[in-house]
């Protein structure tokens, strides 16, 4: 079996970075997609539920956390000369799921509604709603008449492009790199030749954490990287002597 170095996996962890910022775009369109079709649905006075625009934007990272988690576990496969189907990998079965991030995905659900709620109560135009959206800043110093309701919801700092899609991306990221980081770990376990692993700077970016993850050897069955939520560190096997 091939016994791979640190540049090796610098490349595809770099690659595993990649693929994230690639999908971060196509997400950002669809999400924007929906705030217009929410636009839509004030302007033309639909009868549509709201409900079904909170369901569509749940689908939408759902779908999403499963596609960066399976994509990350397949090109942790690809680093062995014989990989293992990634549907036979364990991969600490918790975190092989959307059901990991559970949590997260609810609190956005609830931020997402009240942005819904607020826009529907307040009658918004859409050209309202849209130039929001875009730049919330930019629409609040050139409104500062407008409703008070509005501005104090405004003011509470839960606006669709600070908060939500912020916390989306950083999600997603993290999902990539735990579903990475582990799939190679559980490769290694089945190899034989590997007795641990340890991480290398990925970054200049000032992290003690990353730092002091970086310095040790850590044992197979162990979970370390990524270190926090905007983790790029390389993580690499350590082979027997």
């Amino acid at each position: 079996m091939t016994q791979h170095d640190k540049e090796y996996y610098r490349v595809v962890t770099n690659k595993v970075i990649e693929a994230l910022s690639l999908h971060q775009s196509l997400l950002s369109e669809d999400l924007n997609a929906l705030i217009r079709k929410i636009g839509a649905h004030f302007r033309d006075r639909k009868d549509d539920r709201i409900s079904n625009y909170i369901d569509e934007f749940v689908a939408l990272i759902i779908a999403a956390l499963s596609l960066r988690i399976r994509e990350s576990v397949r090109l942790a496969t690809e680093t062995e000369d014989d990989p293992i189907p990634m549907e036979e990998m364990m991969l600490r079965s918790r975190f092989f799921s959307e059901e990991a991030y559970g949590d997260s995905v609810e609190k956005m659900r609830k931020i997402f509604t009240k942005e819904i709620e607020y826009f529907v109560a307040l009658d918004m135009p859409y050209s309202a709603i849209t130039a929001y959206m875009s730049n919330p800043t930019g629409f609040l110093a050139s409104h500062k008449q407008d409703i008070g309701a509005f501005k104090r919801y405004v003011n509470v700092g839960t606006g669709y492009t600070y908060k939500i899609k912020s916390n989306i991306f950083t999600i997603l990221g993290f999902a990539s790199m735990v579903a990475y980081d582990l799939a190679l770990t559980e490769l290694w376990g089945y190899r034989g030749d590997v007795i641990g692993y340890r991480g290398y700077r990925n970054s200049s970016f000032d992290c003690p954490a990353c730092d002091e993850a970086c310095s040790v050897v850590h044992p197979l069955d162990t979970y370390v990287f990524p270190v926090h939520v905007r983790c790029c560190c390389i993580v690499t096997p350590v082979f027997m002597q």
